[in-house]
């Protein structure tokens, strides 16, 4: 039988898309709220779940690229956004990544 995992909250409305990345490591949702949350099901020291924005209609669909570098979110007026993922290393280790698209320049910061 199925037992509660983790429960993932966050979306303001329905969830209408999930997606697994081929790794097992993120799920992508999609929600009429218009946004996609990537989340972590065993998250890795400093990560933050990312909230995409930037679709003016409902999202129809969100997947996660082959190497976990690219999103796709589709919407229901047609709008295809295509997110790439940089890193970019810091000093002493630290980290800090962006997941940017097609919306009016994001700010989606991991600065742990």
């Amino acid at each position: 039988p199925f037992a509660l995992h983790q429960t993932l909250a966050g979306h303001s409305d329905d969830v209408t898309s999930i997606h697994w990345s081929e790794d097992g490591r993120y799920i992508a949702t999609g929600s009429l709220d218009n946004t996609t949350r990537i989340w972590s099901l065993h998250p890795e020291e400093g990560y933050i779940p990312f909230t995409l924005s930037g679709h003016k209609s409902r999202l129809v669909s969100a997947f996660i690229g082959s190497n976990n570098d690219t999103m796709y979110t589709v919407a229901k007026d047609c709008a295809l956004f295509v997110w790439e993922w940089h890193d970019h290393s810091g000093a002493a280790g630290a980290a800090s990544s962006v997941l940017a698209g097609p919306a009016a320049r994001p700010s989606l910061w991991d600065d742990a």
